[in-house]
């Protein structure tokens, strides 16, 4: 089903220019560098993330290069979420247990995360664009700059229709709507983790799994209904957010290492 619903929501595939492929492929460092490092909570680092990472980039870079070359290479946007579901709850499980958690805490991290890339792209984008626009094309840009300062890329974009299908002519701040998803995750999601955590611990793998099949459920059923507002949304690309956030959950209430059978990692690079 996780295979269906995948296929459904990247569906959207079809008459894009290389231009545009090269601006989505731009999207995985910038939503990389949202992601917290291992070492960065006094946890141990993790090879294999990195690992995962350098994968995930490469995956979509070849693809959009040439779709021949790896045709399911635009799974590399997904792997990205649920790397950042995993870490971000793997941080926040690890302070909620050491009764370290703080909402002003985990925010200013992910600011001070995050905003250096951020504005370091947007001020350096908005200033050639300044040059070589036209008014009308400069003011578009504009606009865009401001909604993903917002986190509102992915709804903006939403409401323009089909992702390949916009012209690019002005919108070099496209690829923010990956990172917008993720913030609007990083606002909702640890208050719903200290709720449940604090009052309804024994239930927390129940809860956040059911949330899971709701949103899966949701991306299967809607991709044919709106396939736009299913691939640009919160609520349809969350259970790739959870699938991380269960793994970091199972992770972190295990007692020593997690024994993974020689057959999973295998299973997962087939998918």
């Amino acid at each position: 089903m996780a295979r269906q619903a995948q296929a459904g929501c990247d569906q959207q595939q079809n008459n894009h220019n290389h231009r545009e492929n090269l601006t989505l492929a731009s999207a995985l460092p910038l939503a990389g560098g949202a992601q917290e490092t291992m070492s960065e909570r006094s946890l141990p680092y993790r090879p294999e993330i990195d690992g995962l990472r350098a994968l995930a980039v490469l995956s979509v870079i070849l693809f959009h290069l040439n779709r021949q070359w790896l045709p399911g290479g635009f799974v590399g946007v997904d792997i990205f979420l649920v790397i950042s579901g995993y870490l971000i709850t793997s941080i926040l499980y690890h302070d909620l247990k050491s009764d370290q958690f703080g909402f002003m805490k985990f925010y200013q991290r992910r600011i001070a995360r995050i905003f250096p890339a951020f504005f370091t792209v947007a001020l350096s984008t908005i200033t050639v664009a300044y040059f070589i626009y036209s008014e009308h094309d400069l003011a578009r840009a504009g606009s865009n700059l401001f909604a993903a300062s917002m986190s509102l890329t992915n709804i903006k974009y939403m409401l323009l229709g089909d992702y390949f299908k916009i012209s690019l002519d002005a919108e070099p701040f496209m690829h923010y709507w990956s990172l917008s998803i993720e913030e609007q995750y990083y606002l909702l999601f640890p208050l719903l983790l200290f709720v449940t955590f604090r009052y309804a611990r024994n239930y927390l793998v129940t809860i956040l799994a059911l949330i899971l099949v709701i949103s899966l459920a949701g991306c299967i059923l809607f991709t044919p209904v709106n396939s736009v507002w299913t691939f640009y949304l919160l609520p349809t690309r969350a259970w790739e957010l959870f699938a991380g956030c269960l793994l970091a959950i199972v992770e972190g209430n295990s007692t020593g290492p997690m024994r993974v059978p020689a057959w999973v990692p295998l299973g997962g690079v087939i998918l």
